[in-house]
């Protein structure tokens, strides 16, 4: 999605927890995403990936295009993820 549109990695978010979502206990000091904070979305992919942080995940993922991610595992010859649409 950056590549199409160069300044979504310095779009700014405001940061809401799922409604409902239970989150399984985590002790995490200050690298875990603050509810109601502004983030940057490069800021949410280094919290993901850096501090395996599952709230950043969890809001990336409920805000991404799932069509695109999808294509990245079809180019590749991977079966492309089936994600909850429960929620």
């Amino acid at each position: 999605m950056a590549e199409k549109d160069t300044s979504l990695l310095n779009m700014e978010v405001v940061y809401h927890g799922g409604k409902g979502f239970v989150f399984p206990l985590e002790h995490f000091e200050s690298d875990t995403v603050i509810e109601g904070h502004i983030y940057k979305i490069k800021e949410l992919i280094q919290h993901m990936i850096r501090y395996s942080d599952n709230r950043a995940t969890l809001f990336l993922e409920n805000h991404m295009d799932t069509t695109v991610f999808k294509k990245e595992f079809v180019d590749l010859g991977i079966t492309e993820p089936v994600f909850n649409t429960s929620t």
